[in-house]
């Protein structure tokens, strides 16, 4: 496995990406 740290900042958008895409794929479906 690779041990990947990311920094809060990084958590947070990466969250927000995520709540992103999944607006998206509930829009569209």
């Amino acid at each position: 496995m690779i041990n990947i740290d990311f920094t809060e900042e990084e958590m947070q958008a990466l969250k927000k990406l995520n709540l992103w895409r999944c607006e998206v794929y509930y829009v569209l479906n």
